[in-house]
């Protein structure tokens, strides 16, 4: 992945030039096929480029023509359909490419682009930046903007070790996660001056006397479409082809030898089979432990796995379980994202194989598998459709139809109300917050976890957005690149814009996707309803227990009781030295998971004052 960063400040070219050797500092572990930065006139700007392709050249890592100065981290599927449009060659690399796209045809051109990319412009006659990013946000850009200065940044980490930047906790989003509510956001971080550029959108910000002004644009909105085929069959062979073509189009961008993710379920077996019936040599891998270092269970998705690899005649590689100390996390440098320590061994072993790409199924359950209930549907206005399917459950009792018209009745009683049980429970106690922080906050409801019953809107407030910058971050600290076919945007878009009855049939739920790979995948694997990750399923020895419980009481003593002692009851904390591990603080506790993720912020913090 390339690493791009700039700024501008009307502090002059001393505060120019700190800044940016921070950022280019943060910005080694990315890519090595060409570095520069400048500055001028009050901006600077730069660009460690990676690049893929023997087809053709790479980009110069900064781009500049006329007013125009730019960079950008890309990776495009559809240059043939793109190149004509500006006049262009095969010699254009996917960044200038996509620079002479916008100047030439405008950021609404950005819709016709299938790939994963950020970028940033500058007019230096406008003194105006142009920041933007891919459809669905595979590409992470983040931006800081505090009085009349505006940085951007590939990784958060350049931004927070700029001299002099204001890393002040984002209070909002700390109170949902201390009370467990739902804090997806497009946008949000942990810090009240950095946000992200949101996905499918442009961003100006244009230099003002007091500061800058800001504009945004929407060139893409997932499930902003309805889409209508008519018979169910119609659904399921649109849905196969565009899924191939999402493999087929990422298999042609990269060269050599690919890795894929294995897991058991439908996603990563779908991309899997079709990687291996386009022709192309892959490592395939799971996270699970390998059988000699655990014994199969039931319900076991080694045993899909094996289905997969049997049918295909190809090899999975397990993940050994790492004995390291849960001290180690404190060496870590890692945001605070889901599945980090996985995705990261994960890219560290395929590096090791020779794989510079890694092609995973996530996406796949916010969009062309989704796993759904009934209650979508009712969402959705499709009423016929959510009667037939609670009729369908009411079968087998005694008087189905008068239960289903009663059941119904009941939902339209109720009305908005049906959304409560996505809300999320205050599952941290309230009295580890401090009593004035919680009374500041207590107004603030906490939002419904959408994904429930609403897809589209999940998909729109972020919910994607953790697990994909995880696995740009690790991806860059080991020198491979993710690539998710069931985030193309065409696949996004024509998932969420279907009628949410293809997903749910007769209580068999990611009906359309089973039916649309049905030739594809070995029977068990395709009416698997549930298959157990032993790497998760299994608790720790006495010994890891020790272990976790000397790691809760090293995290206690880094807290900073002046820092956190404004939103944290620190004497009530202190008392979870004592019960952690036990029933009443169990190890999955949300109340040290937030704790830990408060010394993650509090490191960023000093390094922000010290940097």
């Amino acid at each position: 992945m390339s690493g791009i960063y700039g700024l501008s400040s009307k502090q002059g070219n001393k505060r120019l030039r700190e800044c940016l050797e921070a950022l280019e500092e943060n910005s080694r572990i990315y890519g090595d096929a060409g570095n520069d930065s400048f500055i001028s006139d009050g901006m600077a700007m730069g660009c460690r480029l990676e690049h893929f392709s023997e087809e053709y050249p790479a980009s110069p890592p900064v781009l500049r023509q006329g007013k125009w100065a730019a960079v950008i981290d890309a990776l495009l599927f559809n240059r043939e359909e793109l190149l004509p449009l500006v006049g262009m060659d095969n010699s254009a690399g996917d960044e200038e490419l996509l620079f002479r796209l916008i100047q030439k045809k405008g950021t609404a051109a950005l819709k016709l682009v299938n790939g994963d990319f950020a970028g940033a412009m500058y007019d230096k006659e406008e003194k105006t930046w142009l920041l933007f990013r891919d459809h669905m946000g595979v590409r992470p850009l983040y931006v800081y903007m505090k009085g009349g200065e505006i940085a951007f940044a590939t990784d958060i980490r350049g931004l927070l070790r700029m001299p002099g930047m204001d890393a002040t906790v984002n209070e909002r989003q700390l109170y949902l996660r201390m009370m467990g509510g739902n804090d997806n956001s497009a946008t949000q971080t942990a810090f009240a001056n950095i946000s992200m550029v949101e996905a499918g959108r442009c961003l100006w910000l244009k230099e003002t006397r007091d500061g800058y002004s800001r504009r945004e644009e929407a060139y893409f909105v997932p499930g902003s479409e309805r889409i209508r085929l008519g018979r169910r069959e119609n659904y399921e062979k649109c849905m196969y082809e565009l899924v191939e073509d999402a493999v087929s189009r990422r298999l042609k961008a990269v060269p050599g030898k690919v890795g894929a993710e294995l897991s058991g379920g439908l996603d990563s077996a779908v991309i899997d089979v079709l990687i291996h019936r386009m022709g192309r040599e892959a490592v395939y891998f799971s996270w699970s432990p390998p059988v000699e270092e655990h014994p199969l269970q039931e319900e076991d998705e080694r045993l899909l796995i094996d289905s997969i690899c049997r049918q295909e005649g190809i090899r999975c590689d397990f993940l050994p379980r790492k004995k390291d100390s849960m001290m180690s996390l404190f060496q870590r440098d890692d945001p605070p994202h889901v599945h980090t320590i996985q995705v990261g061994r994960t890219a560290a072993w395929m590096r090791s194989q020779g794989v510079r790409t890694v092609f995973s199924g996530h996406g796949g359950d916010e969009g062309a598998s989704h796993r759904m209930g009934e209650i979508e549907m009712w969402h959705q206005r499709e009423y016929l459709a959510y009667a037939r399917e609670v009729f369908w459950q009411m079968k087998g009792s005694g008087m189905p139809l008068a239960r289903t018209a009663l059941h119904i009745l009941r939902r339209i009683r109720r009305g908005k109300d049906y959304v409560k049980p996505f809300v999320y429970k205050k599952q941290t106690n309230e009295g580890l917050l401090n009593p004035a922080f919680a009374e500041r906050w207590k107004q603030t409801s906490l939002p419904a976890l959408t994904f429930g019953y609403a897809t589209d809107e999940y998909v729109r407030q972020g919910g994607q957005r953790l697990r994909l910058e995880n696995a740009a971050f690790q991806a860059a600290e080991h020198g491979v690149r993710y690539l998710f076919p069931l985030m193309d945007h065409r696949v996004m878009q024509f998932s969420l814009g279907i009628p949410r009855r293809m997903f749910l049939h007769r209580g068999v739920d990611r009906h359309i996707f089973r039916r649309a790979f049905a030739r594809l995948l070995p029977r068990d694997v395709l009416n698997q309803t549930r298959k157990d990750s032993p790497g998760i399923a299994n608790q720790p020895s006495e010994g890891r227990m020790e272990d976790y419980r000397r790691s809760v009481d090293e995290l206690l003593n880094r807290l900073d009781r002046a820092v956190w002692g404004q939103y944290w009851n620190m004497a009530e904390v202190e008392k979870i030295r004592g019960i952690a591990g036990t029933a009443q603080c169990p190890l999955d506790s949300r109340s040290i998971n937030e704790l830990f993720i408060c010394w993650i912020i509090q490191r960023w913090q000093e390094e922000a004052k010290h940097g």
